[in-house]
């Protein structure tokens, strides 16, 4: 006798044909992104990122690796949230050897139009190989994005916050070419820079809510939205980022060897 959910946790013989059970599970993590300036305006002392995923209970036991790869790349140095088996974050949360911090949420995909579905081709890659393309070769987030977009995608949506610390400068104001915004789907990337937000304002947010203007109409939403605030209050993390200091959050130092 099967027990109830039985063939979707255990493998069964494969002589049992009429037994059906999930390889793998679905992984449509769902999460936010943050990046939060610490000190004034003209003076910062500090940029913080955050960052939360949540999928399947199945996806539970996570594990920070750190890659240290030479094989004639720009960067050579990954840090990055991941799972057993996986050559990338899946998460989507890595630091490199060369500053860069990069955190995504997902856009899903719009309900109708021409980016509703994939491009009828398989001449494209997921998401997931795009991202560790661009991250092995890109030294900055303009380099990144531009990287990523130029490798058609096959499915789905992404929403990309990054933060390149290289750029930073204690006391002193967060400098263009710090923190970028990337949304992209299979056939289509709007890239911003968005440092002026972190300098004006604190801090700026990702939510997988679309930011740029077209994005926007594709997803049939308003070009100008309600404003940040208003879009963003389904996420708890909104009302907590303008108190982030260093004593909320969790310090992951990666280490590189020289």
């Amino acid at each position: 006798m099967k027990k109830v959910g039985e063939s979707h946790v255990l493998q069964r013989d494969v002589r049992e044909q009429s037994i059906s059970w999930e390889r793998w599970a679905s992984h449509m993590p769902r999460g936010s992104a943050v990046v939060k300036r610490l000190g004034p305006s003209g003076s910062a002392e500090d940029l913080l990122t955050g960052h939360v995923a949540f999928g399947n209970y199945g996806e539970m036991l996570r594990i920070m690796k750190t890659y240290n790869l030479n094989f004639d790349s720009p960067v050579t140095g990954i840090t990055m949230s991941s799972y057993p088996g996986c050559i990338s974050s899946t998460d989507d949360y890595a630091i490199t050897d060369k500053g860069s911090v990069l955190m995504s949420t997902n856009l899903w995909m719009p309900k109708s139009g021409e980016f509703a579905s994939p491009a009828r081709t398989n001449d494209g890659l997921p998401s997931f190989l795009r991202a560790t393309v661009a991250t092995r070769l890109a030294l900055n987030p303009r380099m990144w994005a531009k990287m990523y977009g130029s490798l058609m995608g096959i499915a789905g949506g992404k929403q990309w916050l990054i933060a390149d610390y290289s750029k930073f400068k204690t006391k002193q104001g967060v400098a263009s070419g710090t923190v970028f915004l990337v949304e992209a789907l299979p056939r289509l990337l709007r890239v911003g820079d968005v440092s002026d937000k972190v300098h004006k304002n604190g801090f700026f947010e990702a939510h997988g809510e679309p930011h740029f203007r077209q994005i926007r109409e594709i997803f049939g939403l308003p070009a100008k939205g309600l404003g940040s605030y208003k879009e963003h209050l389904g996420s708890a993390l909104l009302d907590k980022a303008s108190s982030m200091d260093r004593a909320s959050l969790c310090s992951l130092e990666p280490h590189f060897p020289p």
